[in-house]
C-alpha cells in the first residue's frame, strides 16, 4: 500500500467478464486489510480488481485482475462418459500461476492429486469403474477451485501390445510380447486367425505373462497367425485393430532321393518394425556313428528368399532342418518348426527270391517269389528265357504289394513245357524308375521218357535250379487206366537227372507209362514255405512212353510139375489193347480144346474136363496193339505129362 499520500479505503469492483465493465461491491476502511471474501459469489464467472481513495478525491489505478477459476467439467461423450473435461479462469491476467493441481475423489471420499497444468484446460481419462467423481483445481494446494462432480466409468482400453516375434519349438507356436504401460491391465488375450471367422481369442493369461506356448498348436502343418490384446480392470479389451500380426515360420521339406537332394521351403516373416535382415538355413547333423552337430548354419539368404536346395546327403545321416529369420536389429529371431530325415538314398531290395517255378499237368508253369518288403521298389517284372545268359522277355510287370504276405504269384500260360525247359528271374524297379535287383534263377523241369526193349522206361530231365534249402527228387508213374499216378522213388538228390524204371512186372497192362518229376526243398535258410505250409516242391512236365504190344509164349509146361508157375500154360506180356485179345488152343485133330478173350486166363492141360493127352498143340493169337493195329501169331508148344 503506498502510503505516501493521505489514505482513505479501499474499493473492491467485481464483473462478469475479465474486460469489465467492473462495479464496486465493498469498501474496506482499514488500510492494514489485505484480503476479502466475496460472501455473495455464486457460480459463474467473477473477475476482481481493487482501488484506493484518499484526500482531494484523489483514487488509484486499477489493480492487476484477479479472477475465480470457476471450475466447469464437459463429460466426454455426453453418455457412458469416460473422459472429464475441466476448464477453469486464470487467476490472474496475464497469467503468473506456474502449475495448476488437478484433484479428484469419488463422493465423501479423499482427495487426491491426479494431474497438473500450466493451462486452463485438463482431460482426464477415467480409469475407474465406474463412479460418481468430484474434482477440484488449485495452486499450492490453499488458493483452490470450485467442486464440479460427475458419473464416470472407464470405457476404454487404448493398450497396444507389440508382439516381438513367434517362434516353433517342440512343434508348437511360442508367441513372445512387450510389457503393457497401462496400469490397471489385468490380463493378456491371445487371439489367433481362423479363416471364416477372423480373429478368435485363445488363450487368456495375466499380466506378467510375456512368453506362451499355443497347446493346440499345428505349426509343423500350418500357418499360424496371431495377436495380443490387454484386458482391464473394467473389463475392457483394447482394440485387435491397432495391433500388428506376427506368424510362424512354417517350413516344408521334400527329399528327393533320386538325386540325392532335400528342398526346403518356407513363408515370410512379418511385421517386424525394420522387416526381415535375413534368414538362416540351419539343421542339427547327426552322422552314421552317432556324432551330434547342433546349430550347423548352411547358407544366409536374403528377406526374399524362401527356397533353399541341400544337396551331397550322406547316406546313414540323420539331418533336421529348421529356418532362423533375424530381424534389423540382429537381435531378435524367429525359429521354424524342424523337418528331419533319416538320408537313407533309396533303399535297394536287399534280395529278391524265386521259390519255385511248377509246371501245371494241363499247361503252364506256376511261379513265386518273395521280395524285400522295407525296398523302395514301383513295380515287379517276372521274365522268362529258354537260355540261362538270355535273352530274357517280360512276361508281366506287377506293382509292390503294400501289405504281407511279401510274394508275388503267377502263372506262365505261353510255356510250351512238353518242348523245352525254360529259366525265370524276377527283377524290380526302384522308386527312381531305375533298376534295383534281379533275382536267382528258377528253371522249370523239362521230362523226357523212352520206352525200351527190355521193359524199361528211361526218363531223363533238366536239372531244377536254384532252391535256397537242400533239393531232392522224387519220380512219379501212371499206367494207363490206373486213376493216379504212384511214387515210384523218392531217393535221388541234387545232381541227378536220369531214372531207368522197370516195367516188367506191368507186362499185363495196356503199355502206356506216364511220368513226372518232382523237385523237393527242405531246411530253407528263411523258412519260406507254401501256402498250405508245405515246404516248396516243383513238378516237371508229363512225359509218356508206350511199349508196343508184344508175346512170350512158352514152348511146353508139365500140369503135374512140381512147380505151380509150370503147371498151366498161357500167354504172358502182351501190351495188347483192352477188348482185343483172343486166344484159342487146337489139338493135333484140329480141335479147339481151350479159348479165352482174358489175357491171364491160362489152360490148365484138360479138355471137356478130362485130361488132354500128351502132345504138340497149335495156339492162334488175335490182338491189337495200343495205337489198334491189328496183330495175329500161331505157334506151338508141347504138353508133357
Amino acid at each position: 500500500v503506498d502510503t505516501g499520500y493521505n489514505w482513505d479505503y479501499y474499493v473492491i469492483y467485481k464483473s462478469g467478464s475479465r474486460n469489465g465493465p467492473f462495479s464496486p461491491i465493498d469498501t474496506i476502511p482499514n488500510y492494514l486489510t489485505t484480503s476479502y471474501t466475496d460472501v455473495g459469489a455464486s457460480n459463474g464467472p467473477a473477475f476482481y480488481v481493487v482501488k484506493h481513495f484518499g484526500g482531494c478525491d484523489y483514487f488509484s489505478t486499477n489493480s492487476d485482475t484477479v479472477a475465480a477459476m470457476n471450475l466447469s467439467i464437459t463429460p466426454i461423450p455426453p453418455t457412458n462418459s469416460s473422459v472429464a473435461q475441466l476448464n477453469w479462469f486464470a487467476m490472474h491476467s496475464p497469467d503468473t500461476v506456474l502449475d495448476y493441481e488437478i484433484y479428484r475423489r469419488t463422493t465423501n471420499g479423499a482427495w487426491g492429486l491426479i494431474g497438473g497444468t500450466q493451462d486452463t484446460m485438463y482431460r482426464d481419462t477415467v480409469n475407474i469403474c465406474g463412479a460418481n467423481l468430484e474434482y477440484q483445481v488449485r495452486v499450492n494446494n490453499s488458493c483452490n477451485s470450485n467442486i464440479v462432480s460427475g458419473f464416470f466409468s472407464d470405457q476404454n482400453n487404448l493398450d497396444v501390445i507389440r508382439i516381438d516375434s513367434v517362434s516353433v519349438a517342440n512343434g508348437q507356436s511360442i508367441a513372445a510380447w512387450s510389457e503393457t504401460t497401462q496400469g490397471d491391465a489385468t490380463d493378456y488375450i491371445v487371439l489367433k486367425f481362423i479363416q471364416g471367422q477372423g480373429w478368435v481369442p485363445v488363450d487368456t493369461v495375466p499380466v506378467g505373462t510375456q512368453t506362451w506356448t499355443y497347446a493346440n498348436s499345428q505349426a509343423t502343418t500350418m500357418i499360424e497367425n496371431f495377436k495380443v490384446v490387454t484386458m482391464d480392470s473394467c473389463g475392457n479389451v483394447s482394440s485387435e485393430l491397432n495391433t500388428k500380426y506376427h506368424r510362424n515360420i512354417w517350413l516344408r521339406s521334400n527329399l528327393d532321393a533320386c538325386d540325392n537332394k532335400m528342398r526346403l521351403s518356407w513363408n515370410s516373416y512379418k511385421n517386424w518394425p525394420g522387416g526381415v535382415q535375413e534368414y538362416r538355413v540351419m539343421v542339427d547333423e547327426t552322422d552314421d556313428l552317432g556324432n551330434f552337430t547342433p546349430n550347423k548354419v548352411l547358407a544366409t539368404l536374403s528377406p526374399n528368399d524362401s527356397l533353399y536346395v541341400d544337396q551331397g546327403l550322406q547316406s546313414g545321416y540323420k539331418y533336421c532342418y529348421y529356418i532362423r529369420a533375424v530381424d534389423t536389429s540382429g537381435v531378435v529371431t524367429s525359429t521354424s518348426n524342424q523337418e528331419c530325415i533319416d538320408a537313407i538314398v533309396t533303399n535297394g531290395s536287399d534280395f529278391l527270391y524265386m521259390a519255385k517255378a511248377d509246371v501245371r499237368a494241363l499247361g503252364g508253369v506256376d511261379l513265386v517269389a518273395y521280395i524285400d518288403k522295407d525296398a523302395d521298389v514301383k513295380t515287379y517284372t517276372f521274365e522268362r528265357s529258354e537260355f540261362r545268359g538270355g535273352p530274357f522277355t517280360g512276361l508281366v510287370t506287377i506293382p509292390k504289394p503294400q501289405s504281407a504276405p511279401w510274394q508275388l504269384r503267377y502263372t506262365d500260360f505261353s510255356a510250351n513245357t512238353s518242348s523245352t525247359s525254360y529259366f525265370y528271374r524276377l527283377t524290380s524297379i526302384d522308386s527312381c524308375d531305375l533298376p534295383d535287383t534281379v533275382s536267382n534263377f528258377a528253371r522249370s523241369i523239362h521230362l523226357t521218357v523212352t520206352a525200351n526193349g527190355n521193359l524199361t522206361n528211361s526218363l531223363t530231365w533238366s536239372e531244377y535250379e536254384q532252391y535256397g534249402g537242400t533239393m531232392g527228387y522224387e519220380v512219379y508213374r501212371k499206367q494207363e487206366g490206373e486213376p493216379g499216378f504212384t511214387l515210384v522213388t523218392d531217393q535221388l538228390g541234387q545232381g541227378d537227372t536220369v531214372f531207368v524204371d522197370n516195367v516188367s512186372g506191368l507186362s499185363q497192362g495196356r503199355g502206356k507209362f506216364c511220368y513226372y518229376i518232382r523237385a523237393t526243398e527242405s531246411g530253407n535258410p528263411d523258412g519260406y514255405r507254401d501256402s498250405d505250409g508245405s515246404e516248396y516242391a516243383s513238378r516237371s512236365n508229363q512225359a509218356c512212353a508206350v511199349h508196343e504190344a508184344r508175346i512170350f509164349a512158352p514152348n511146353a509146361f508139365n500140369p503135374e510139375s512140381d512147380y505151380p508157375e509150370n503147371r498151366s500154360w498161357g500167354i504172358s506180356n502182351v501190351f495188347a489193347k483192352e477188348g482185343t485179345f483172343e486166344l484159342k488152343i487146337i489139338n493135333r485133330w484140329g480141335q479147339e480144346v481151350f479159348s479165352t478173350m482174358d489175357p491171364t486166363e491160362r489152360w490148365d492141360g484138360t479138355s471137356s474136363g478130362e485130361k488132354a493127352p500128351m502132345g504138340v498143340y497149335v495156339y492162334k493169337l488175335k490182338y491189337q496193339s495200343i495205337d489198334g493195329l491189328p496183330q495175329e501169331e500161331r505157334g506151338t508148344f508141347t504138353l508133357i505129362r
